[in-house]
């Protein structure tokens, strides 16, 4: 639940301005939008990379947004984070960045092994266990962002354009995926992207985010058969002139 959140830069940029959204439990809910709508922005409010200015972002009923110190920590161990760039650390193995959230965490050693053990067959990952980043494909890279990102069981998942820059068939691979983790984990996923097709695929419900404001939310289906925005109709029609 996202509550009037506003987050300005100086006195006059204004990246999000009263933003409200309600996801339910279980939802993938899309948020959509050209670039410099504010998705990132709103991405690190979430997380607590940034603080907002105004308002609430509750999560299982924790104002993630007005927390510091141990109750903030505890808090982001409800929210899993697939980053744009994935940030996986090159000096580490597939199986190590599975293992550094627990690691951080204080988990027990055994534990880890076992939680980790239990990600990496779970996303086809066995055999890919010891190796690192730089040997992998971008699929397999996105399978460990991801695997990672669930480590702790956050009942929260955020993935910023998890489909940038990857071809077809590895697109429709990650999404099915996604797919698959929020049916299998329990998850509620939200979904960062400028892609509508990402959308369409997986999303239940979906916002415009357009100059740091919503200007459109519903299910996926009214935005395809009726966009009342302005951004939702230039999406529509970028998508199209590709088909």
């Amino acid at each position: 639940m996202i509550e009037s959140l506003s987050k300005r830069y100086g006195q006059t940029v204004a990246a999000l301005a009263d933003v409200d959204l309600s996801v339910e439990r279980g939802c993938v809910q899309g948020v959509i939008g050209f670039s410099g709508a504010g998705k990132s922005t709103l991405l690190r409010c979430i997380c607590a990379l940034e603080k907002p200015d105004e308002g609430r972002i509750l999560i299982d009923g924790s104002d993630v947004a007005h927390l510091d110190g141990a109750a903030l920590r505890k808090a982001r161990r409800k929210l899993g984070v697939v980053f744009q760039q994935l940030n996986l650390l090159r000096s580490r193995t597939a199986a190590e960045n599975i293992a550094l959230p627990l690691e951080l965490s204080g988990t027990a050693k055994p534990r880890i092994q076992e939680r980790v053990a239990e990600l990496l067959a779970w996303f086809g990952l066995e055999d890919k266990a010891s190796q690192y980043p730089a040997q992998l494909s971008g699929g397999q890279r996105q399978r460990v962002a991801i695997a990672r990102a669930l480590a702790l069981n956050p009942s929260v998942l955020l993935t910023d354009e998890p489909t940038s820059a990857l071809d077809p068939e590895t697109t429709a691979s990650v999404l099915e995926l996604l797919g698959r983790v929020r049916k299998e984990f329990g998850v509620t996923i939200l979904l960062i992207t400028h892609e509508l097709q990402a959308v369409r695929a997986i999303c239940d419900r979906v916002a415009v985010l357009d100059g740091g404001r919503i200007v459109e939310e519903g299910t996926v289906e009214q935005l395809l058969a009726r966009p009342s925005s302005t951004a939702a109709k230039r999406l529509l029609a970028g998508q199209m002139s590709l088909v």
